[in-house]
């Protein structure tokens, strides 16, 4: 009878056991749905950034994303604790989360991120790991980041006249003045990775001493590839007599003037 007692006390802890570890299981899980670690369903745009800094400062950028918002919004302006990319090279200084514009179950986003370069070289990001209040973090592709931190040496063209900074699609009006004496020749324009390009092909001659505009409706982009906003620094090449230099303007943006809908549109448009 006491080892029937002992057998069946065996079990009797074996079941308590199993039984303990469903209800730890349920019950953590049950935490964490109830602290919002379920991670917000954001889909980033393809976003594009290729930027110059000059010497250590900061510069701010805008990354779009949309948000599902079906069956539950995760108050994304109050919920983020702070952000990092997959770059330790990359730092992000600050932050401002955005939200607004609602349409079809989604909710348009903009992540507004201040960074700065530790290094010299062109440093990239693809990934965004965002940290927030309950502990929970979740990293997601948005697109890339390429970033140098870079001095403008170039004392031969500077920024002036019309210069316009926002566009709808790639294209590139920048009035520069020749500040010598000697004809400039541009080569080529083109952003760090020089994914978006266009290659002027001896039909731009700036004159000494003017003021001109160096014009572009053709860039090239490198594999085809699309994206739905694009930050860069046109970085211009160029001859004078002989010898080359660059030069980079200030930087433009395209489809960052877009209307709400429309970026939200960009965004699901494969959904």
């Amino acid at each position: 009878m006491l080892a029937i007692n002992k057998k069946y006390l065996v079990i009797g802890l074996c079941v308590a056991v199993f039984m303990f570890s469903i209800f730890l299981f349920l019950n953590e899980n049950k935490k964490e749905q109830a602290s919002g670690k379920e991670a917000p369903k954001l889909k980033f745009a393809n976003n594009f950034i290729s930027y110059v800094v000059d010497d250590d400062d900061e510069v701010s950028f805008n990354i779009f994303a949309a948000e599902n918002v079906k069956t539950h919004t995760s108050n994304l302006e109050n919920s983020v604790d702070y952000i990092e990319l997959n770059n330790p090279n990359i730092e992000v200084m600050n932050f401002k989360v955005n939200t607004g514009f609602n349409q079809d179950n989604y909710e348009l986003v903009n992540f507004v991120i201040d960074v700065t370069s530790t290094t010299t070289n062109i440093e990239q990001a693809k990934e965004m790991i965002i940290h927030f209040k309950d502990g929970s973090k979740k990293s997601y592709n948005f697109g890339q980041i390429n970033i140098q931190q870079k001095k403008n040496l170039s004392q031969h063209l500077d920024v002036s006249g019309r210069y316009t900074i926002g566009y709808p699609s790639l294209e590139l009006n920048a009035g520069v003045k020749n500040k010598t004496n000697s004809t400039i020749l541009p080569i080529e324009v083109y952003d760090i990775t020089k994914t978006i390009s266009h290659k002027f092909n001896n039909d731009l001659q700036l004159q000494p001493k003017k003021q001109s505009a160096i014009v572009v409706n053709d860039f090239y982009l490198k594999n085809k590839k699309e994206y739905d906003f694009i930050t860069m620094t046109p970085i211009v090449s160029y001859k004078i007599n002989n010898d080359q230099y660059t030069y980079h303007m200030p930087g433009v943006i395209y489809g960052a003037l877009d209307s709400d809908q429309e970026k939200l549109n960009k965004i699901i448009k494969d959904n």
